[in-house]
């Protein structure tokens, strides 16, 4: 009856996190194409540089802050979310001005580098991150309730009304793509807030120093390893947009973009899973092995028919326009690495379940150091291509060495004969 009621739970869950990532990834997908058409390769990297740059600033937003405050409030604290909101909100207003502070370092150029259109545009979206730390905090209730319908209602009305103003005005420059993405980003936050009032009993956003710290802290093992793996994941982007042209900027961003929609998957699963995680660990290892092991096994078959569909369709980014076609090769060379970013997802929060948090930021900052260096040295001499083929070796690094760490310490934990046995 339990595992029943766990199955019912993990596919009510996936449904609705699939619903609302289904319209999300649809509509991104939609996007991408209409801003790639009308605004070109040139266009559409200036696009891609100024949500790189303010995406790293989500980083420091969720820094592994849901997780730490779902540790400590496995049941149910109505009182601690408008706590978890004043810390989110009053980071994020510290983030904005942090992001415009550091733009002026960095080189700005008329065909590379940060344009002075590109610095229009990250100031006027700098804002989405505060709406950013609303939306992420009310995704740890939804989580923390198993509502992630709740969350999906959010998500599709938040995509409706982005797609809406970008077919309607967003197409016709950069900077209007941006102003459309950023109001579409505040009405997603307000709506996610709303559908939260019944779940916490206060919204209010209230701040405690004493219980910032406390989370903070708690957060930090996690969310460095966080911050390692979005650097680790994102660092090509930045250093082809110092060292080559706008326009493969723009064309490797179309193709990473793609890929990342095939990333969703185990993200979505993975936030159902985690809850689920911790439950079977407080149950018993064996348990927890054995709900870890099914959840390999769904991964991994669904990276491989989402692989094929890649590969498959990678040459349909030529119709977008010819110039995007050169993209080609990059996509299906990163659509290689989706078996291992499947597992890679089931491993990281198998590490903060064991509580191997501190193995986690080794990998992670290990291969954070190791992408850097590669890109720094043969993406200048040999473009976007180059990447592409790092990633998908970094993550069969990520993925040996958390495999390694997780055999280590069930063996420590519970050994051998246990380990076959479950």
């Amino acid at each position: 009856m339990v595992l029943s009621k766990t199955r019912i739970k993990i596919t009510l869950n996936t449904v609705a996190q699939f619903i609302g990532r289904l319209t999300s990834s649809g509509s991104t997908f939609i996007i991408t194409i209409l801003l790639a058409r009308s605004l070109g390769a040139d266009g559409y990297g200036d696009f891609s540089k100024i949500i790189a740059y303010i995406g790293f600033f989500y980083l420091f937003v969720d820094f592994g802050i849901n997780a730490a405050f779902l540790r400590l409030h496995q049941e149910d604290n109505r009182f601690a979310f408008s706590h978890l909101l004043g810390l989110r909100i009053a980071l994020s207003i510290l983030l904005v001005f942090v992001a415009i502070s550091i733009l002026h370092f960095f080189p700005q150029g008329s065909t590379q580098g940060y344009t002075p259109i590109v610095r229009l545009g990250i100031i006027l979206y700098t804002g989405s991150i505060i709406t950013h730390a609303i939306i992420t905090s009310c995704n740890a209730i939804f989580q923390q309730h198993l509502r992630y319908d709740l969350s999906a209602i959010a998500v599709v009305a938040g995509s409706i009304i982005r797609l809406g103003l970008i077919a309607t005005v967003g197409f016709f420059s950069v900077v209007a793509a941006i102003f459309c993405f950023f109001i579409a980003s505040v009405a997603n936050a307000a709506i996610a807030l709303l559908l939260t009032k019944h779940l916490a009993h206060d919204i209010v956003p209230r701040f405690s120093f004493s219980y910032a710290m406390k989370l903070f802290f708690s957060a930090i093992p996690l969310g460095l390893t966080l911050m390692f793996n979005v650097v680790y994941f994102r660092v090509d982007t930045i250093i082809i947009t110092l060292t080559q042209s706008t326009q493969d900027v723009g064309v490797y961003n179309l193709a990473y973009n793609m890929f990342e929609v095939a990333l969703v998957i185990p993200t979505f699963f993975m936030n159902t899973m985690y809850p689920l995680l911790l439950q079977a660990k407080e149950q018993s290892l064996e348990r927890f092995f054995v709900l870890s092991k099914k959840a390999s096994l769904v991964l991994t078959f669904s990276s491989f028919i989402v692989f094929a569909c890649v590969w498959l369709s990678a040459p349909l980014l030529s119709l977008i326009k010819p110039e995007f076609g050169n993209g080609v090769p990059a996509l299906r060379a990163l659509g290689l690495s989706l078996p291992l970013f499947y597992l890679t997802s089931l491993t990281m929060w198998m590490m903060v379940t064991l509580k191997s948090s501190t193995a986690l930021l080794g990998i992670y900052g290990l291969s954070m150091i190791g992408n850097i260096v590669a890109n720094s040295v043969f993406v200048p001499r040999f473009g976007f291509m180059a990447a592409a083929w790092i990633t998908v070796v970094g993550e069969f690094v990520v993925l040996l060495l958390s495999f390694l760490m997780i055999a280590r310490n069930a063996r420590q934990t519970m050994g051998l004969r246990r380990i076959l046995a479950s």
